[in-house]
This record gives structure tokens, C-alpha cells and sequence, in this order.
């Protein structure tokens, strides 16, 4: 079953939200810009693609109301904002599957995804690409770079290509302590782990993230039935998830380096497990509403340390760029989708 044929089995509708709802937000007590602030990378791979195709990238929010399931092949969000002159402006978010067109866009928009470290980056992108039936886009028109990208690759069918040598080298790299590393190259070497890939500029709206996920899963399942030969529809049995994703740290609080999944949010850091240059206190601080949501029901995961902006290095009290590994079990994935929807009153029959 082609996307197109899914679309009619989806009933999609969006709602309006104003610049000064979307402006309130706060992500644990920081405000989004702040959070933003801490990533140089991620801000040039907004300005490249300004400088490519002179897009005013208006992705300032969107809220997608679902009765059960998400279309995101060409489907379609609107979303008005009054911008600095109190006009009002509408902006679409659009849906689609990764097309050839998308490459450059997608270098563009993945190209921190290891935080600066080179890597086979065009071979990534070819990949995305090339797997029609799981992983979305989005534009904010058809002939638009993307903004956002959300995908997962199958680990084992993918080791042999050297992006993904590349990609867990380096999460080997940056594993703490020798039991977590036996427990990542577990997860690593299993034909049933899948990576999830999601990037996105750090200007799009927290509302991509319940339509995005929604798709991603929903496209799962169906590749377990709908490919054309068994092999392709093993490979996306998946029973577990790697999801690695760019947080903060707040060194006001407390918050360990690595554990067998969290107790709380704010746990006191221990040093001697921590992976190199990431022996900090401070509480996480999650950019994306789904990362939060995987790291209450993750099985385990560990954090390291980036490099940090001139700008905010000397900060005593500055937000700490980092990482998060985390490892999600297949059967957590529905409770992750719940939540998700509760957060953006997606469904009303959701009850927390």
C-alpha cells in the first residue's frame, strides 16, 4: 500500500494558534529561543538554508487536531501568527514523503547530526531517500528545502554502509562506562533495533512533533505488511528504538550521566560515570516534546557534552549543550504516543 492509498484511511484537520500562545512556551522554565541559543550548528544550518533559497522560515508553530491517525504524505497545516507589525500571516506546514530534490536540503538540515564530525553525510541522505515507504519531510511548500526530517533506519540491514559505521563509532565513542557500551553494542548489533533519525531547524514548532511521531510509527506498522517481500517486511519488525537527540543541561540542578532508565528528573550526577567532558550537574532540558516522553520510559540511556558557543561558554549559568542515547522499547511506543497527543489535546477521549 503506497501513500497515496494511506491517505484515504486518515482524516487530517489543523487548528490556528497565534504568535503569542506560541511565544509563552517554555521548556522547563527556559524560554525556546534561550534553549536554541545553545547550538551554533544548528543555527548555521538554519541561516544556510535562508542563504539557498532566501526562505523566511515563518515555521513558527502548528497544532494538528487528529481523531486517530496522521496523513503526512502531502498533507497540508495552516497556522496564523500576527508577526512584528501585529498583521497576520499564515504559514502551511506540508507533509510529504523524501523525494531526490530533497538531498541537498536534507545535507543541509542533517549535516550537525553528529555535532560537527565527518561523516558520510551524502550516503545518509540517499538512504532517507531512497526508503519510500517509512520517513517524512517537511516544507513549507512543495518546492521548499525541508525543515524537518523523521525517519528510522533498520541497524542491522544498514551496518555495512559507512554512514552508519560512522554514526555508531561514534556513539561508542561517547558511551560512559564499559557496562553501558556492552549494553549499546547490543542494541547496536540487533537485527530488530531501529534508529530513528529526526532532525529539525530549531525555529519549527513543538506541534510537528505529535504528527511527525504519529506518522513515523503508523508507517512502521504498516511496512511490516505492506512491503512486497518478507525481508523488507522483517525489517521493520523492530522491538526496539535508538533515539539519539540534542538537550540542554541546567546546572542549577542535579542529574546523573547515565542510568538504567530514570528514576526522576533531577538526580544527583556521578562522575566517575560520566563519558568525557560530561562529569556536569544540572537537569535535562529537552528541546522536543517526544524526547522527554522517551526518556521517562526509556530502558536506559547515557549523555555527553558538545562544544559550546563563545557566546555562552564563559556563562557560569548557561544552558549546557548535550547529547542523549537512548534506548526504547517497542511495547513503551504507545504510551509515548498517548502522552504526546494529552501534551497537545489532540484527543479529547485521551484522559490523563
Amino acid at each position: 500500500m503506497d501513500k497515496a492509498t494511506k491517505s484515504n484511511k486518515r482524516k487530517n484537520s489543523a487548528s490556528d494558534l497565534t504568535e503569542e500562545k506560541l511565544g509563552s512556551r517554555k521548556e522547563d522554565g527556559k524560554d525556546e529561543e534561550d534553549v536554541a541559543d545553545g547550538f551554533e550548528n544548528e543555527e548555521a544550518v538554519n541561516d544556510d538554508v535562508e542563504e539557498e533559497d532566501d526562505e523566511d522560515d515563518e515555521d513558527d508553530e502548528d497544532d494538528e487536531d487528529e481523531e486517530s491517525d496522521y496523513d503526512v504524505s502531502d498533507s497540508e497545516e495552516e497556522e496564523q501568527y500576527e508577526d512584528d507589525d501585529g498583521e497576520e500571516i499564515q504559514t502551511n506546514f506540508d507533509f510529504y514523503d523524501p523525494k531526490e530534490s530533497d538531498f541537498h536540503g536534507l545535507k543541509t538540515l542533517l549535516q550537525t547530526y553528529l555535532d560537527g564530525k565527518t561523516f558520510n553525510l551524502s550516503e545518509l541522505a540517499d538512504v532517507v531517500i531512497a526508503q519510500k515507504t517509512v520517513g517524512t519531510v517537511v516544507r513549507t511548500g512543495e518546492d521548499e528545502l525541508p525543515i524537518a526530517l523523521c525517519t528510522v533506519l533498520n541497524l542491522r540491514k544498514h551496518q555495512a554502509s559507512g554512514f552508519m559505521k560512522d554514526i555508531n563509532a561514534y556513539l561508542r565513542s561517547n558511551c560512559p562506562e564499559k557496562s553501558m557500551k556492552q549494553q549499546l553494542d547490543k542494541a547496536l548489533e540487533s537485527e530488530k533495533t531501529g534508529l530513528i533519525v529526526s532532525e529539525r531547524l530549531v525555529n519549527c514548532p513543538l506541534e510537528l512533533s505529535c504528527p511527525l511521531q504519529e506518522g513515523l510509527f503508523d508507517e512502521i506498522t504498516w511496512a511490516t505488511t505492506d512491503e512486497p517481500t518478507e525481508e523488507e517486511r522483517q525489517s521493520f519488525k523492530f522491538n526496539k528504538y535508538i533515539v539519539f537527540s540534542k538537550i540542554f543541561r541546567d546546572p542549577a540542578e542535579s542529574e546523573p550521566s547515565s542510568s538504567k532508565g530514570p528514576q526522576t528528573k533531577k538526580q544527583k550526577t556521578e562522575p566517575a560515570a560520566a563519558a568525557e567532558g560530561s562529569a556536569e550537574e544540572g537537569e535535562l532540558v529537552f528541546l522536543r516534546p517526544e524526547d522527554e516522553l522517551f526518556y521517562k520510559v526509556c530502558t536506559w540511556h547515557y549523555t555527553f557534552s558538545v562544544p559550546q558557543k563563545e557566546t555562552t561558554a564563559g556563562q557560569k549559568n548557561a544552558l549546557k549543550p548535550m547529547r542523549i542515547v537512548m534506548l526504547v522499547d517497542a511495547s513503551k511506543i504507545p504510551s509515548v504516543r498517548k502522552q504526546l497527543k494529552q501534551r497537545f489535546a489532540m484527543e479529547d477521549r485521551f484522559e490523563t
